[in-house]
């Protein structure tokens, strides 16, 4: 009976911003062993298939967290997206560097599309990274949201008196 009440009261962000955390395991967890299957290859698809396991670690601690109603579960895929999101906004702004210096044929890199010049390639990467760059970051403030939301909760039944379990043992007299 208090599975059903937990149902009724589990907020349409937090099962949003759950599914996105779950969506982001799935997609990490198939590249994860995707690159475990190559790493018998290459020592980079090693060092990728162990970066993305950690990171599809992460969004299912999100994903945990927001079933279990336990806000420091979500914490480390907040930190990652934290660090990511400037760090991609960072590659981004390179990016359209390149792509105007591509203009004056300053940067000579082959398109790899043969029916593309560079500054088209750079142009139309960068427009595809510019979009990506505005979906990763709605996302991250959808996940953001549900932390708080989820931390709001827990605050809320602290203040009416509420007890959180423990799962610690008591300090010991020595």
């Amino acid at each position: 009976m208090t599975f059903l009440r937990r149902i009724k009261q589990v907020p349409v962000r937090n099962v949003i911003a759950g599914s996105i955390a779950f969506l982001m395991f799935m997609i990490e967890a198939t590249i994860a062993a995707y690159e475990f299957r190559q790493s018998s290859e290459s020592f980079m698809a090693l060092i990728s298939c162990i970066v993305f396991s950690v990171l599809a670690t992460t969004s299912l601690m999100y994903t945990w967290g927001m079933v279990a109603r336990n806000e420091c579960l979500l914490l480390p895929l907040l930190t990652r997206q934290v660090i990511l999101t400037p760090l991609f906004g960072v590659f981004i702004i390179f990016w359209w560097i390149g792509a105007m210096l591509s203009y004056f044929d300053l940067v000579h890199y082959g398109s790899p599309i043969s029916s593309l010049s560079t500054s088209e390639f750079f142009v139309i990467t960068g427009l595809i990274l510019t979009v990506s760059f505005v979906i990763f970051t709605q996302i991250s403030i959808v996940l953001y949201k549900g932390y708080k939301r989820l931390d709001s909760e827990v605050l809320d039944l602290l203040s009416n008196g509420h007890v959180l379990r423990s799962h610690t043992f008591p300090p010991t007299d020595v």
